[in-house]
């Protein structure tokens, strides 16, 4: 497998110098690196969550409420976006329908993140999940989400935060 170069930041996020994924990764860390999250979301505000396979390395077998992954050398966040859904749903989406959602920052972790959300209303046969990564998808209410996630944690990505649950809530008020 090859090792995917990764763009790294400086503290204030802007780009810096590229180093290969298995580097950016190692602890302690020693670079700021970006992912981005994408929320897909149906005209009904309900969100659709994956449960990752028992094969990847992070968070087998556990449940997110987000596509994403990280930003490689030279990428735009958006375009990430756009790669993600392709890739992990097979969905294309154009990037100028990609929503901001929010910004962070994970000091522990050197990693900064953006969060977007797409609307999707196709059927869930458009839906390809081809990379292995996924096992079972699901669509939740924003209020079930809330719940499944502050009741059943452990069932859930260490990376999927109650701040990100509340980010998109407020975002689909203002839509």
């Amino acid at each position: 497998m090859i090792d995917e170069l990764l763009q790294c930041y400086d503290a204030s996020g802007n780009p810096t110098e590229t180093h290969p994924r298995s580097e950016v990764k190692t602890q302690p860390p020693r670079w700021w690196y970006a992912v981005v999250r994408v929320f897909i979301v149906n005209s009904k505000n309900e969100v659709l969550c994956s449960k990752r396979s028992n094969n990847v390395s992070a968070n087998p077998d556990k449940w997110q409420f987000y596509f994403g992954g990280h930003v490689g050398a030279g990428e735009l966040f958006t375009d990430v976006a756009g790669r993600e859904l392709e890739e992990e749903a097979g969905l294309r989406v154009n990037t100028e329908d990609v929503v901001e959602i929010s910004t962070g920052k994970k000091i522990d972790r050197l990693v900064q993140y953006t969060n977007y959300m797409v609307r999707f209303d196709g059927d869930m046969s458009d839906i390809h999940f081809s990379d292995n990564e996924v096992a079972e998808v699901r669509w939740f209410t924003i209020s079930e989400l809330m719940n499944d996630f502050l009741v059943h944690s452990d069932q859930w990505s260490t990376a999927c935060t109650v701040d990100d649950l509340e980010s998109l809530s407020l975002k689909l008020t203002t839509l």
